[in-house]
């Protein structure tokens, strides 16, 4: 089995992502008080969520390369 390897940087890219999106939601939110979302505001939000999993699925692909694969048989 692999050795594990330090996560710490993936670990702070994502919560520094969750408080941008959570900053940015309520900003473009402002100070809405019923259920009629501004399209802008969930675009950018839904923006953000994607890349942050975007990125963080391409750097643990190429922290541990083939890790999708494992409990395979070919």
């Amino acid at each position: 089995m692999e050795e594990r390897k330090s996560e710490r940087t993936i670990k702070a890219f994502v919560a520094l992502m969750t408080a941008i999106i959570i900053l940015v939601a309520a900003l473009t939110v402002g100070t809405y008080n019923g259920y009629d979302p501004n399209p802008a505001s969930v675009s950018i939000t839904g923006f953000l969520l994607i890349l942050t999993l975007v990125v963080t699925a391409i750097w643990y692909r190429s922290r541990y390369p083939g890790y999708s694969n494992t409990g395979k048989e070919d």
